[in-house]
């Protein structure tokens, strides 16, 4: 894939430039105040064959992975908009920023395969559902495992 380094006479670049042409988008993640606190990197994509999911339902491991999911998701939507489980969360996320010095990741977080460490959040939201996702990822292994020693 190639890189770009936007300079003079465009910084940034936002959506498609003709229609059905690449799209092309940069993440900025930010603060409790609003704040960025970091971009991501220009991307340039196209859909192409957008998966039809009438024709083609997921069905086995992708279903339960879109199940879990789902339920981290109802979960996360949940606890922040309860103010008391909230901040607790928001302490949590905040020992794992990356900016900050010395702080150091959640020791529940998943292990990022690009890396092989455990990942690091920068933002709330995707903190918590990771979080909850991979919990319940293991819950269901640990009950798969033992309904498979039962048989």
């Amino acid at each position: 894939m190639a890189e770009v380094k936007l300079e003079i006479p465009f910084t940034e670049i936002h959506g498609a430039i003709e229609r059905q042409g690449i799209i092309n988008r940069q993440k900025k993640y930010r603060d409790d105040k609003g704040r960025v606190i970091f971009e991501g990197k220009q991307e340039a994509y196209s859909v192409r064959n957008p998966r039809d999911y009438k024709k083609n339902p997921p069905k086995g491991a992708e279903l339960q992975h879109l199940n879990l999911f789902t339920e981290a998701v109802n979960r996360t939507k949940v606890i922040l908009q309860a103010p008391e489980q909230l901040s607790a969360w928001q302490e949590r996320f905040n020992k794992q920023l990356p900016n900050t010095r010395g702080k150091r990741p959640d020791p529940d977080a998943p292990i990022d395969p690009k890396t092989k460490r455990p990942k690091r959040y920068i933002q709330l939201p995707a903190f918590i559902k990771g979080i909850i996702y991979h919990q319940l990822k293991a819950e269901n292994q640990a009950k798969n495992t033992t309904e498979a020693t039962k048989n």
